[in-house]
């Protein structure tokens, strides 16, 4: 995982579960909010920055976190112009896991150009964040709370994801919510070492991913897959949970302070001779990662329907072994979706 300045993701999987309570609930009074707020900047968001491998720091990506910012936005407005006549009526109901400090997908609703999306708009957006870092918990309040959308537009569970009661169950409706995620992909052989042990994503680094999507509760959803996290089984594995890849974004990311510790670069070497992992071999080095939408289209167990247009070049592109195209900014991008 790359890592720079600005930290917008945290360690999705610190040790634990949190005390916030999960259940959908009132907003809160403005006296009770600022309370909340007020205690989360005292207890947690205002302390000194931990030590990089304390349990409490809040993962630094700038690059792959605005990644996943902007495939949410893309994802969300998809799901936005799908939504069912009266559009008045409509909700889209979202969880999180692994939110972090809550940046990347409170960016996500606020620069979006759809204005379906917008605080006001005619479809209602109702994000539930799980974050087991009760540090990273705080700031995702905070930020909430300053962009003005907490907790009614964006609520924060200082809890673990995968517990039974925080799992999802369909909406009044009978709707299936949506997920967004960029979940701890960093491969090891343990998490014994490495410097922030919650990023850890299992030997191939796609554990997380796997287990995400073999939930039956979503009927779509936005992960993050890397190149150097066995992207041909996660792909293999929402074909079999019933997804299809409907559309993505890629870009290069730079080797970062926890990929590049040195027994880090050696598993994914070693995973790499088994095509299990992909490096870009040019001179600037790293890998590709790739926010991509999968839409459910079929039960479990299924993987009848072979890769698609959109899966056979996602696949291209995470397996690559040159450098990608760059757009006018500098950066390494490229995308492709499903015709409408």
């Amino acid at each position: 995982m790359a890592s720079s300045a600005r930290s917008v993701r945290a360690s999705a999987a610190a040790a634990g579960g949190g005390s916030g309570g999960c259940a959908p609930r009132a907003p809160p009074s403005p006296a009770a909010a600022a309370a909340v707020i007020a205690a989360d900047a005292t207890a947690a968001a205002d302390a000194p920055p931990p030590p990089p491998s304390s349990p409490a720091v809040v993962f630094a990506c700038d690059e792959e976190s605005a990644l996943f910012s902007r495939g949410v936005a893309r994802f969300l407005e998809r799901e936005a112009s799908r939504a069912p006549p009266p559009r008045a009526a409509a909700r889209l109901a979202v969880h999180e896991m692994g939110a972090g400090d809550g940046r990347p997908v409170l960016a996500a609703l606020q620069a979006s150009s759809s204005p379906s999306l917008r605080p006001n708009g005619p479809v209602v957006v109702a994000v539930r964040a799980f974050e087991t870092c009760p540090r990273a918990a705080a700031l995702a309040r905070r930020n909430a709370a300053a962009a003005g959308v907490w907790p009614h537009t964006y609520d924060v569970c200082n809890d673990d994801f995968f517990l039974p009661h925080a799992a999802a169950a369909p909406e009044e409706g009978g709707a299936r919510p949506l997920l967004v995620a960029n979940p701890p992909y960093l491969p090891a052989p343990s998490r014994d070492g490495l410097l922030l042990p919650g990023l850890h994503g299992g030997r191939d680094g796609a554990d997380a991913t796997r287990r995400l999507l073999a939930l039956p509760s979503y009927r779509a959803c936005l992960l993050v897959v890397a190149g150097v996290a066995n992207p041909r089984g996660v792909l293999g594995a929402a074909r079999r949970a019933g997804y299809r890849a409907r559309a993505f974004e890629a870009a290069r990311l730079p080797f970062g302070l926890y990929t590049s510790q040195a027994h880090v670069r050696a598993w994914i070497a070693r995973l790499e001779r088994q095509g299990l992992a992909h490096t870009l071999g040019d001179e600037e080095g790293g890998y590709v990662c790739a926010a991509v939408e999968f839409e459910r289209v079929g039960d479990a167990g299924g993987d009848k329907g072979g890769r698609g247009v959109v899966e056979a070049r996602l696949l291209e592109l995470l397996t690559a072994a040159e450098a990608l195209p760059r757009d006018e900014g500098g950066v390494v991008v490229a995308a492709a979706a499903e015709a409408a």
